[in-house]
């Protein structure tokens, strides 16, 4: 019997060949998509992280209680790393890192390298070996003993060809001889972006480590809160054990820093905070799929019940010759599952390239740590996919195959009473559900595209276009002093300045959109409130032609002169001043920047908020000091060139032009303002394309759907038209009664679907920007185009309908 009900199914599909052709193809779109965002999720969310016994590997971060709501929790310094090395007993293991960038010299033209400072063991906590050398041991982890660096695979190819006797070769890092002794592998799964916390700036790949080997003065320093801090606990031991042991060591901390001792302890699960930012956007994109995979269904059950339409007579004579019921439907699934397994092959073909596409588009904030691909999880998760979607495409229409009466179905005109109201309404029900699906998804879409839209014409505080943006790195060896370091940007912003087509040129510490940096506290001189309760800003070092070049409004006071050279001044935004003294003029008046142990100084301007850390955020406050006031540890800084002409076209001369001063100065970086815009928001950009394919998709589907539907039923009702015709309808008449018959269940459908969509939204809601997750310009927006492509479907099955009417009644 089974080889009996495969003979059968190969047979029909054969001979349907063009039904067979479309289900293959949507069936292989649909599980191929899901098969490659399950993929991506199983590798973020569900499987651990790429390391030994992962389950016990923690983050480590403090708060102060009172700051708490301004920053939930901080990055630690390096007191407390030390501290938490020697002392803590629920630790197995415990490392810190901290990002930097070193300039490589010696080795062809100076390169900026993306690096990291790290404690000694970090390696062997994450469990990652080098495949050549070894890492950091202990004794190096000291100052003075320190000159020894670890490479990435990528920089070992890239800078040394891969060479195989790279361990134990001296290159130079910010002016120092340095020994490698150590190559990490390729794709080492070192954590990255925002994943170790926030302000802990991971870059996505590291090029270079070196030790951390903590100075006198660091471990002395209660601020400096900057290492990302992995532990591995003991087996058995909780993490509030582990935080309870932390806090109990505060006092010591705060007595080696003199700090005040309120700090607390958060233990952390480290894959819960690596895939924090990530785990609701994949949820959405997972759900987006499944709701498109059902649509395929819910399109495909409905053509097999127009097919199975045409079975009725062939499935009445067979049971009234003794057929059993069991066996047609039987038959019937056997053909819906080996045409979803079909399906499913093609699809683990999209899958693969959908995944590799997905790899290549990802932001960098995506922790794929695992690299993406098809194991047993993801295979099993395929063929599971596909046997539903084959048993979904195929009950309905078996059971109502199998169901069908002999005696009725073999009267003459049976066919058409009978069929007519129990199929035609089902396929209507099954049409309204594809609508209120696709308006859910379509809605889903919209408000993502608005929230982009938004975000990315917001009032920004700052002009993108026309601005070129060029890094530089200055040796630490040869620019130890301010003084040299200021030499050497009033030489690059001169000679950057006559170039042709060169507006203006300006110099900053920190380019907008890349991050806060160097926060700390901004008061008044004899501010007796508590630090706490003090505001904290983000501070920014300035050449005086800044703000023209950046385009921010200065809305009093002046900018920054020659003359100013030697003074203590500073340019606040427009929410800093009010911060300090709502509602009053704060030029001449003074601010103590960094605290209470800051300079005072004298504010000469107010510029425009800006924002100029994060296109959502509006609440950073600033504080504009002039570039001759940075600390000599501040061996990088950013050109910001205005032009006259196409930004990107000025690139190559403005490097050279700078590396011509001293080419020992590494430029890692060139870029337009417009591409560091876009960096910023390449999170919801990626997120935005998938949704909008799959929203694309789902109209398109819906559409497909209604135009079977109507086909299919402007066919099985073409004496009815004829009738109709000879009883005097128009052709107009019928193409409204077509029209009718369309529109009905989808207009149903899409209220439905606009209710689901509530819901939805309110789930996205953290995703949004600007958006109200029940915004009725976009719910109104996602009816119209189902309703469209609606009546798009139904425009060639009503003219078939009318003509077919007036042949038929004439």
């Amino acid at each position: 019997m089974p080889h009996c009900s495969l003979r059968h199914a190969v047979r029909r599909l054969r001979r349907d060949r063009a039904i067979t052709t479309i289900a293959l193809a949507v069936l292989a779109l649909g599980i191929g998509a899901n098969t490659a965002l399950f993929s991506v999720v199983d590798a973020v969310l569900l499987k651990p992280l790429p390391y030994p016994a992962a389950d016990r590997l923690v983050a480590v971060r403090i708060y102060d209680p009172e700051f708490r709501e301004r920053y939930p929790s901080l990055p630690v310094n390096a007191a407390h790393v030390e501290t938490w090395r020697q002392r803590c007993g629920s630790c197995e293991g415990l490392a810190a890192i901290d990002s930097t960038r070193m300039t490589l010299t010696g080795s062809g033209e100076s390169e900026e390298l993306d690096a990291a400072r790290v404690t000694a063991g970090f390696f062997e906590i994450l469990g990652i070996v080098p495949i050549a050398g070894r890492p950091f041991s202990a004794e190096e982890d000291r100052a003075g003993a320190d000159r020894v660096a670890v490479i990435g695979y990528g920089l070992w190819q890239r800078k040394f060809g891969g060479d195989p006797s790279i361990v134990g070769r001296s290159v130079t890092l910010d002016g120092t001889p340095v020994t490698i002794v150590g190559v990490l592998p390729a794709a080492a799964p070192i954590p990255g972006p925002q994943q170790l916390g926030d302000l802990v700036r991971l870059p996505r790949t590291i090029d270079v480590f070196r030790p951390a080997a903590f100075s006198a003065n660091e471990l002395r320093s209660s601020g400096d809160l900057d290492y990302g801090v992995i532990a591995r606990l003991r087996p058995g031991t909780r993490p509030a054990a582990a935080s309870a042991e932390f806090d109990a060591l505060e006092p010591a901390v705060a007595k080696q820093t003199g700090d005040d001792g309120r700090k607390r302890t958060l233990v952390l699960p480290l894959q819960a905070l690596v895939v924090r930012n990530a785990r609701a956007p994949l949820l959405v994109l997972l759900s987006a799929t499944a709701a498109l995979l059902l649509i395929v269904c819910v399109n495909l059950a409905n053509l097999l019940l127009a097919r199975h339409a045409g079975r009725r007579r062939d499935a009445a004579v067979r049971t009234a010759l003794g057929a059993d019921r069991g066996t047609l439907i039987l038959e019937s699934l056997v053909e819906s599952l080996m045409l979803a397994l079909a399906g499913g092959a093609i699809g683990s073909i999209v899958a693969v390239a959908l995944t590799r596409v997905i790899a290549a588009a990802a932001p960098p904030a995506l922790p794929l740590l695992t690299p993406l691909g098809f194991d047993a999880r993801v295979l099993v998760f395929s063929m599971l996919t596909t046997i539903a979607a084959g048993l979904l495409v195929g009950t309905l229409p078996a059971f109502r195959l199998a169901a069908v009466d002999p005696g009725d179905t073999l009267k003459a005109g049976s066919y058409t009473a009978t069929e007519g109201r129990r199929g035609g309404r089902t396929r209507r029900v099954l049409v309204g559900a594809q609508a209120a699906i696709g308006v859910a998804l379509l809605v889903a879409t919209g408000l993502l595209v608005a929230s982009f839209f938004r975000l990315l014409h917001v009032e920004r505080g700052f002009e993108t276009d026309g601005v070129l943006a060029v890094d530089v790195s200055l040796p630490a060896s040869q620019y130890a002093d301010v003084a040299a370091q200021v030499r050497f940007l009033d030489a690059a912003m001169a000679r950057v300045k006559v170039l042709p087509g060169v507006s203006t040129v300006a110099v900053t510490s920190r380019l907008p959109l890349r991050g806060e940096s160097m926060v700390n506290l901004l008061s008044y001189p004899n501010d007796t409130r508590a630090a706490p309760a003090r505001p904290l800003a983000n501070y920014r070092y300035v050449s005086p032609n800044y703000f023209a070049a950046m385009g921010t409004p200065l809305l009093r006071g002046r900018t920054f002169r020659d003359t100013d050279r030697g003074r203590q001044v500073v340019i606040l935004s427009a929410r800093a001043a009010e911060t300090l003294w709502p509602g009053q003029d704060p030029i001449g008046r003074f601010v103590q920047t960094g605290g209470y142990l800051g300079a005072l100084t004298e504010v000469i301007g107010v510029a425009a908020d800006s924002r100029a850390v994060d296109l959502a955020r509006n609440d950073v406050l600033f504080a504009y000091l002039p570039y001759w006031l940075r600390g000599p540890f501040m061996t990088s800084a950013t050109l910001v060139v205005r032009t006259a002409v196409s930004p990107a076209s000025l690139a190559t001369s403005v490097r050279r032009a700078t590396i011509e001063i001293d080419p020992s100065v590494a430029v890692p970086r060139v870029e337009t303002m417009e591409d560091v815009v876009g960096a910023a928001v390449a999170d919801r950009r990626f997120e935005l394309s998938l949704m909008t394919a799959f929203g694309a998709a789902a109209a398109v589907l819906a559409a497909l759907g209604v135009f079977g539907v109507v086909t299919h039923s402007v066919a099985r009702r073409g004496r009815e038209m004829g009738i109709r015709v000879a009883l005097g309808a128009t052709p107009a008449d019928i193409r409204r009664l077509v029209f009718e018959e369309g529109l009905k269940p989808v207009a149903v459908g899409v209220a439905v679907g606009l209710a689901v969509s509530v819901a939805l939204g309110r789930a996205m809601a953290s995703l949004l920007f600007d958006v109200r997750p029940t915004d009725p310009a976009v719910m109104t927006a996602a009816s119209a185009v189902v309703l469209l492509a609606t009546l798009v479907a139904c425009v060639a099955p009503a003219r078939r309908a009318a003509t077919a009417g007036l042949r038929t009644g004439s």
